[in-house]
């Protein structure tokens, strides 16, 4: 078996798996596991049987399973439509087809090409936001900030700014390439070249910020903050000077999960309660756009169209007038990232990576991990990041 043959089966038995745990074999098997587990105190011999009835099932279940469960060559992910997740647009209907024509599949043969490699990282946290345009970063747990240059990955600090040690949650990068990013505790700092400059609890307020945009160049940009209370606060930068305005609620008060801007005035935000929102002043006032029935986790944009991830697998996709729903994975999905000029796009979550270019598919990657992240850069390059510090990199041209 090749190693990319050994990866589609690990990563397939592991969906396959989170799905027979919600099964009647699973429960029985469990309980036949605590009931002979019992049994080892009268002899030792029926741990052997224990751990048999548990681990059997499953693994014969899915040598066995009919063709037609299987999962389709690139992934096992759900490509049938689903139900319409937004209420409060009536005229949303189910994506049962590849879009064509300028919503529809990259026409760019470069995106045909393209090579996943597994970086090495000087760390086993869990990373949380990834940024890619220029120079590539990735934050995560404990406040550690990683940036790669041309000898590869390397921490910047391990501690977060003002060595507070407080997880980072989100990362954006102005258009030049410097870094901000942001997290629990009201940790706030900027990243340019190697210098961490802190700038927590802006406005004396260390809520958890759940992630960051930010818009514009270096020195002029505007900062969006997103607070687990349900707040968005804007800040800019007027050559070093940062300026706060007050809190804007976009929604009921859920939790806002990310917030995007494609440009200094657009932006959008979604939340765990399923609200997706739209500005188009720069911040200053919000409109709800649209509302899923599963808790939101990232929000894109992919050429004008708008995309959100979902808690139960799957992607919706808002052209302007009306959202659609596809059904994607069978695990949550986590967070979703698009290309300036593209319809191309990418998603991570529990079960890995996939890719929209005619239709969504999963792709085959040389690591099998849960990632929680994902940024696009120039020429069709990608960063994904998640658990116990695991980090894929996209590069084109290959």
């Amino acid at each position: 078996m090749d190693d990319a043959s050994e990866r589609g089966t690990v990563g397939g038995f592991w969906s396959y798996y989170r799905r027979y745990t919600k099964t009647a074999v699973h429960a029985a098997s469990a309980a036949a596991l605590t009931g002979l587990g019992y049994l080892t105190t009268v002899h030792e011999g029926f741990a052997v049987l224990a751990v048999a009835a548990y681990v059997l099932p499953p693994v014969y279940l899915y040598a066995t399973r009919e063709e037609s469960e299987r999962p389709p060559p690139g992934g096992d992910a759900d490509e049938s439509a689903g139900e319409s997740d937004t209420a409060d647009a009536p005229s949303a209907g189910d994506e049962t087809a590849p879009e064509s024509g300028a919503e529809g599949a990259s026409e760019d043969p470069e995106l045909e090409r393209d090579r996943w490699t597994t970086a090495t990282v000087p760390t086993d946290a869990t990373l949380r936001a990834v940024t890619a345009d220029g120079r590539p970063c990735a934050v995560g747990d404990g406040g550690v900030v990683l940036a790669r240059g041309g000898d590869g990955w390397r921490a910047v600090v391990d501690d977060g700014p003002g060595a507070a040690s407080n997880a980072l949650r989100g990362a954006d990068a102005t258009e030049d390439g410097r870094v901000w990013f942001a997290g629990d505790g009201g940790a706030l700092g900027r990243l340019d070249a190697d210098r961490v400059t802190d700038h927590s609890a802006p406005e004396e307020m260390t809520s958890t910020w759940n992630d960051v945009a930010v818009a514009g160049r270096a020195g002029r940009e505007a900062v969006y903050l997103a607070t687990g209370s349900g707040e968005i606060v804007r800040g800019r930068n007027d050559d070093g000077d940062l300026s706060w305005a007050a809190p804007v609620k976009p929604g009921s008060g859920s939790s806002v999960a990310a917030v995007a801007f494609d440009s200094p005035e657009r932006g959008v935000a979604c939340d765990t309660g399923g609200g997706v929102y739209e500005t188009t002043d720069g911040g200053r006032e919000w409109e709800r756009i649209g509302a899923a029935d599963a808790a939101l986790h990232d929000v894109a944009f992919a050429g004008e169209t708008l995309y959100a991830v979902t808690d139960d697998g799957s992607a919706l996709r808002y052209d302007g007038e009306r959202w659609t729903r596809r059904s994607v994975a069978d695990a949550p999905l986590l967070a979703v990232a698009g290309y300036d000029g593209s319809t191309e796009l990418l998603a991570v979550g529990e079960d890995g990576v996939y890719r929209r270019a005619d239709d969504w598919e999963r792709v085959d990657l040389p690591t099998f991990a849960t990632f929680r992240c994902v940024a696009t850069g120039e020429g069709g390059t990608a960063v994904a990041a998640g658990d116990d510090g695991a980090v894929v990199e996209r590069t084109q041209g290959s």
